[in-house]
């Protein structure tokens, strides 16, 4: 059975050389080139060649992602998509609107009012113990975390991240301002993406 690719690389046309070699395709993700709080005519540039990739490809799933945080950075300019800690990751919103992102481009459908409010988020920039005891009740955290399914998957040393069981809540009219904006950002690129991949009937 062909393997699906995820591809989140800038320049996507080794990887995607590599799938397509072992038979399978590739499934491009538009998103997490515009995590850092900037609006340049890079980040436009970027978003275009993804597009074109997925042209050229005739890609069905596309997560516009980085579409997404463009358009909420001109409206809200004030919403903080980014983490305030961490220049290379997104914050609480820009975890949500990331996972409406997803769920507009699986499912097919608006995720308006189908996401939860108060979600789990990850940890960035922890601190590092400070003194013996701080590292002491570090370790036994850690030592007492019992991952789910989808966790114990995971990489041993994001356990410590993980057993800080994190969550982040949105106000509901945020939430389905993000929700809407991921929804409409899929539609507009999804009908864009299918007007020039979906073969022409006479």
């Amino acid at each position: 059975r062909p393997m699906m690719y995820l591809a989140v690389s800038y320049d996507h046309r080794l990887l995607d050389g590599h799938v397509l070699r072992r038979g399978g395709r590739t499934e491009l993700l538009d998103g997490l080139i515009i995590e850092r709080p900037r609006r340049t005519e890079r980040e436009a540039e970027g978003r275009r060649r993804i597009f074109q990739l997925a042209v050229n490809n005739k890609i069905r799933l596309f997560v516009p992602c980085s579409s997404a945080w463009d358009r909420v950075m001109r409206e809200r300019p004030g919403l903080a998509l980014q983490h305030p800690m961490d220049s290379a990751h997104p914050g609480d919103a820009g975890h949500f609107l990331n996972l409406a992102c997803f769920y507009a481009a699986l499912s097919g459908e608006s995720p308006a009012g189908k996401l939860p409010r108060t979600y789990p988020v990850w940890p960035h920039a922890l601190p590092k113990p400070a003194s013996d005891v701080e590292k002491a009740a570090e370790d036994a955290r850690i030592a007492a975390f019992q991952p789910d399914a989808y966790q114990a998957k995971m990489p041993k040393w994001m356990f410590k991240n993980m057993s800080m069981n994190l969550t982040a809540t949105l106000d509901d009219a945020t939430a389905k301002y993000l929700e809407g904006v991921a929804w409409e950002t899929w539609t507009e690129i999804s009908g864009k993406l299918n007007a020039v991949t979906l073969p022409q009937r006479d």
